[in-house]
């Protein structure tokens, strides 16, 4: 043996272990830089005060129910399990003390923003981490090749970097998944199998805290107890895993045991909601079965996505073991998600870890191979992940460059307030996320007072805004000719989330006001586009229509 190594064997190891880090640390770094890039999408600017992504304000209502200081962690809101709400109210009192706002509406409303951005930094370090830990995993399983691989797959896919930019659960319960799934894979010649079975329960458990799907997640926990876990320490390390996620998820969603009406409400919403679907969205569409592939298609590229589920085929077909707890994961959540009628594309998103692993191991394994096909198939894996098709790196960018260039809605409302500032303009249905910022207040959704709504929509001036009303207000509907016939706007307006549903079923109103819009109204101009046909996918570049009044 060296002397040098015979002294110091201590400082040898310690060396090594650091070095084994700097690739994970690097992935991490560009994982997370990618991810901040545009990460200030949609918030308050001089044009509106209220965040475009539908969702986030909602959320953060409720997570200021939470109140952690007085050990009051009950939102009285279960659509969701807490462990996001709590971080968020988390970080909302971290702005609160760091970045303290004037006492006025604008104050508020820039204090909500820089909340959703605390938020939104979650999600962005979940998504980092996400591909750190594919890139873990393979580079264990097949090699370093495959690891890079992997964690590129996950680090530049454009719907895992556009859904890691939003204050939303969805981000970070794919990532508890992905540590869960990482931690079960390590059971393979683990010497304390106990000790590993008991951290990848509490993921799962830290995963359904996050979104009630991820305990999905503990099904491949067992499966790797079952297959590496010699049999005297087989059921202990079942019981185990099992009762920790349990335990897990009951301390970060309480309201199980000290709010069970409320928990048992909205639980049972969620699960009529996906039963019933989400209005005009997903009517028509193939099953969910179907329209998830699409959806994987368009989040991480249409190649890249061939070629993750022919390499889940592939690696299955070559009975390789280690996989086999990824894909029974993969298969149980694709089925939940394929037999719902809400077809949202970030429901997919605990599938990209998953699917990244399987097209980096299969990869890994034909570029350790020789021979021609075998590196060709790895080349061909490497193209996808750089958008050879216009997916992988390519779109990702495409999404970032979106993200960080004003948002349609904005520049149509500079223009509209430029060439029509004296004009009324009409809109054809509630203002929300979708609609122009022509007044502050524009995004206040249905979570907000019908009465607040309309009384901002008041008092907008330069231009004046209109939307027509019955005599009561709740018999309101969306496309009513009456709009046209009566308050005759000099200019209507309207979005991609409005109209493309309700054009591409041919809804009766909706054809007889476009009919009369195009007789009476010319299209001015169309801002923003080409919007995706995937709903949550076309939050930051919707199509915004600009329609004037013909002269006489």
């Amino acid at each position: 043996m060296d002397r040098n190594s015979q002294e110091n064997p201590p400082q040898s190891q310690g060396s090594h272990n650091r070095r084994q880090w700097i690739e994970p640390a690097l992935v991490l770094g560009i994982a997370l830089l990618l991810r901040l890039l545009g990460i200030g999408w949609g918030l308050q600017n001089d044009l509106h005060f209220v965040s475009y992504h539908p969702d986030e304000p909602v959320t953060w209502g409720y997570a200021q129910q939470i109140e952690p200081a007085k050990l009051d962690f009950d939102p009285d809101f279960y659509n969701y399990p807490t462990l996001y709400l709590t971080i968020l109210r988390v970080a909302s009192d971290v702005v609160t003390a760091y970045a303290p706002t004037e006492d006025t509406p604008e104050g508020y409303w820039r204090y909500v923003s820089r909340c959703h951005l605390a938020g939104r930094f979650v999600s962005a370090a979940a998504g980092a981490g996400s591909a750190v830990v594919v890139f873990l995993l393979l580079r264990r399983r097949i090699g370093r090749f495959a690891a890079w691989l992997g964690a590129a797959a996950v680090a530049v896919a454009p719907g895992h970097l556009m859904h890691s930019r939003f204050q939303a659960v969805d981000v970070l319960a794919a990532f508890w998944v992905a540590v869960a799934i990482w931690l079960a894979d390590r059971l393979e010649g683990e010497e304390n199998p106990l000790r590993l079975a008991a951290w990848s329960g509490i993921a799962a458990g830290l995963a359904a805290g996050t979104k009630y799907t991820g305990v999905l997640v503990l099904a491949a926990i067992w499966l790797a107890v079952w297959l590496w876990v010699p049999r005297p320490m087989r059921w202990r390390s079942l019981l185990v895993s099992g009762g920790l996620c349990a335990l897990a998820f009951l301390l970060t969603t309480p309201g199980v045991l000290v709010n069970w009406p409320a928990f048992r409400r909205d639980f049972l919403y969620e699960v009529s909601h996906s039963a019933t679907g989400h209005g005009l969205v997903f009517v028509g569409y193939p099953s969910g079965f179907v329209t998830h592939l699409m959806n994987l298609a368009a989040g991480m590229g249409p190649l890249l996505a061939v070629l993750a589920l022919a390499s889940t085929a592939l690696l299955l077909r070559e009975r390789v073991r280690w996989f086999y707890p990824i894909a029974l994961f993969s298969l149980l959540h694709y089925v939940l998600i394929g037999r719902a009628e809400v077809m949202f594309f970030r429901y997919t998103l605990p599938l990209f870890a998953p699917l990244a692993i399987a097209v980096g191991a299969w990869a890994g394994l034909r570029h350790n191979s020789p021979g021609r096909w075998g590196r060709a198939w790895a080349a061909l894996a490497l193209l996808a992940v750089g958008g050879v098709d216009g997916g992988g790196a390519a779109a990702g960018a495409r999404v970032t460059g979106w993200m960080l260039l004003e948002d349609p809605r904005d520049q149509a409302a500079r223009e509209i307030r430029s060439k029509h500032a004296e004009a009324t303009v009409g809109l054809v249905s509630d203002p929300w996320f979708y609609t122009p910022a022509l007044y502050p207040e524009v995004g206040l959704g249905p979570w907000a007072p019908l009465g607040a709504r309309l009384e901002a929509m008041a008092r907008a001036e330069r231009p004046r805004v209109a939307r027509y009303l019955p005599p009561d207000p709740k018999d309101r509907r969306d496309w009513d000719l009456r709009l046209l016939d009566e308050i005759r706007p000099d200019v209507v307006v309207f979005s991609s989330f409005e109209a493309y549903d309700a054009f591409r079923l041919k809804v009766p109103e909706a054809m007889a006001f476009y009919e009369r819009l195009q007789r009476d109204y010319r299209l001015e101009r169309m801002v923003g586009g080409p919007a995706s046909r995937v709903h949550d996918l076309a939050y930051v570049r919707p199509e915004v229509f600009v329609w004037v009044r013909k002269t006489p």
